[in-house]
């Protein structure tokens, strides 16, 4: 009877993913620099894919906090309110951040039981961290609250700062550190450190997240290692030098507040999988 019940289980999930391939997965903000990734990851797997874009008419960037943190819940909520109308969406795999959990001025190891409290200021209380805060807390009220009937499965991906390949010519936001290392944009390195992860670890996730029975209602912190501002200029210099600069150029300051635009994380636990 247990050999039949798994038996069963096993045949019920083969058949949602065939379902899932022939009727298809969407991608929202499809032109990012993770989307693309994963975009392109699904087709090479067999799956019909749908993306959306931001409007063409969008004027441009955010000119302050309000423009990140609303527009990031807003448009959440909106996408969730949509898969309720369709009625068929069988899960959502919502692409939260490292900063959602590890903003926080603590000297304990994180993990996914934990959320960032942003009235500590600093760092974490940057715009762009409040957003995937608000934005991934808001997602699992909105389908908590929903009725049996209307209800989906949902879970989020956290991944801390993400490099690697880029399938477009846009340099990311992720991408920027590197490139501004491997042109001399800066004098002095700050004495900061970065939780990295590679994007193409990150699309697996998302892809695993998507597919696994595992992961509904759960959280996933997607990070690799953490590295020194100063050690990824050693790490590119001795990898492209001449053609980028050498890591001697490079003094360092000590900072107290660093204000980015995506996030930095101090402890990671990369044991938990999907």
């Amino acid at each position: 009877m247990l050999y039949s019940d798994a038996g069963t289980r096993y045949l019920e999930l083969k058949r949602q993913y065939s379902l899932l391939k022939l009727y298809g997965v969407l991608v929202t903000g499809a032109s990012g620099y993770v989307a693309t990734g994963i975009v392109n990851d699904l087709l090479n797997k067999g799956y019909l894919v749908r993306g959306t874009v931001r409007s063409l008419k969008n004027p441009g960037k955010p000119k302050n906090a309000e423009e990140v943190i609303r527009p990031a819940v807003d448009g959440t909520i909106s996408v969730l309110e949509a898969c309720k109308q369709d009625g068929n969406i069988k899960r959502v795999v919502v692409t939260s951040s490292i900063a959602a959990v590890g903003m926080n001025h603590t000297t304990k190891p994180l993990n996914e039981n934990d959320w960032s409290d942003p009235s500590h200021g600093g760092a974490e209380a940057e715009p762009y961290c409040i957003s995937k805060l608000m934005a991934e807390k808001a997602a699992f009220e909105y389908v908590e609250k929903l009725s049996d009937k209307d209800k989906f499965e949902i879970c989020t991906v956290l991944p801390g700062y993400v490099i690697g390949p880029t399938l477009t010519d846009q340099v990311s936001t992720s991408l920027d550190i590197i490139k501004r290392v491997m042109v001399g944009g800066d004098l002095m390195v700050p004495d900061v450190s970065f939780t990295f992860v590679d994007i193409r670890d990150v699309v697996d996730a998302h892809v695993q997240c998507m597919t696994s029975p595992k992961a509904p209602g759960e959280r996933y912190l997607i990070v690799d290692k953490i590295l020194g501002y100063s050690e990824v200029c050693k790490i590119l210099s001795d990898e492209f030098y001449p053609q980028g600069p050498s890591s001697h150029n490079y003094g360092q300051i000590t900072v107290t507040k660093l204000i980015i635009s995506q996030p930095e994380g101090e402890r990671d636990r990369p044991d938990k999988r999907v």
